[in-house]
């Protein structure tokens, strides 16, 4: 009898514990509840075969750029970490730039789908009702939420499936989320014929709070949905123009990301940055009067690449050197 009661208490415990670390009544909560860094690097892969397969998937060898990320998730968080995508331009279809994306979950070796899509509708994940989006209004993204285990089976929760190159994707509230103090590993593979390297924002979310209870309509009225995204700033694989706008909209582009990475840092000195952009702004203005000054467009582009390797590792990191060195590289082809 006393047995019984033991464990009559211990089980009570547990709830409760369960409960109170898990947000049964999460009315406290608040955006800053989200602590996360994030690691990447860049490189450019030939004959490279991905690390992570699912059952029966063929290892291939891939060539492209490669693109790896890992998402260190504070063991004081709250709640399970439970999403990360990233959105491109509007309008944009790039699916078929994509060759690979996967990722590793440290918890019991659960591997997280993901794939590019271009968003044509919406699911409402409660009454499973589609609305489709206009064509203008439509994202280009790729996507990693929900997991599957390596014996390719899903784990327990409510699935809501949308369509990715090599299977399917999956936003899932069950136990297979990554919890606090696990790590994330991503790979993402381009053939960068409709991408180029730019300053991305990943964009991650924390288990939502409202998954607890039973349905929308158990949402108590007083409840506010503080899960919001926490944002990324990444080297990551972004829409290039389209080949009919030619070298000048691609120079433009370019400007904008060396400008990006000055302001985030990953070019620390102004007098570095200047001189990047005094080189893009010549090369532009050569551009802009014509095919009969690319030669010279192509030069100024030259320098621009001699300033990157002498400065990368000092005034230019690692992955941002990367990054401007390959798209200056892609505009000094299409300048001849």
């Amino acid at each position: 009898m006393k047995r019984i009661k033991l464990l009559t208490f211990l089980f009570v415990l547990v709830t409760f514990f369960v409960s109170v670390s898990y947000g049964v009544k999460p009315y406290d909560e608040r955006p800053d509840d989200f602590t996360a860094r994030m690691e990447w690097s860049i490189e450019f892969v030939t004959n490279y075969i991905p690390p992570w397969h699912l059952p029966n998937e063929e290892r291939k060898p891939l060539t492209g750029i490669k693109y790896h990320y890992t998402l260190f998730y504070d063991a004081s968080n709250k709640r399970k970490f439970a999403s990360i995508f990233s959105i491109f331009e509007k309008g944009r279809d790039i699916v078929d730039d994509f060759l690979y994306i996967r990722g590793m979950c440290s918890n019991n070796n659960i591997i997280w789908l993901g794939g590019a899509s271009a968003t044509r509708e919406h699911i409402n994940p409660f009454s499973g009702q589609r609305t489709i989006i206009p064509e203008k209004d439509r994202v280009a993204r790729f996507s990693l939420g929900g997991t599957r285990k390596l014996d390719g089976s899903w784990v327990r929760g409510w699935p809501v499936y949308f369509e990715v190159p090599g299977g399917k994707m999956v936003i899932d509230e069950s136990e297979g989320y990554m919890p606090p103090g696990g790590r994330l590993d991503i790979e993402i593979i381009v053939k960068s014929e409709k991408t180029m390297p730019g300053v991305l924002n990943l964009n991650t979310w924390r288990q939502a709070a409202e998954w607890v209870f039973k349905d929308a309509g158990d949402v108590p009225p007083d409840y506010k949905k503080h899960y919001e995204a926490k944002v990324f700033k990444v080297v990551g694989p972004v829409v290039k123009p389209f080949p009919s706008d030619g070298p000048l909209a691609y120079i433009e582009k370019l400007m904008k990301i060396t400008k990006e990475a000055y302001e985030l840092g990953w070019i620390n000195k102004q007098d570095v940055y200047d001189g990047l952009n005094d080189k893009l702004v010549a090369a532009r203005d050569n551009i802009k009067k014509g095919w009969w000054n690319y030669h010279t467009a192509r030069n100024i582009m030259e320098a621009y690449k001699h300033l990157l390797d002498a400065q990368r590792g000092k005034a230019i990191d690692e992955m941002t050197y990367r990054m401007l060195y390959y798209d200056a590289n892609e505009l000094i082809g299409m300048l001849k």
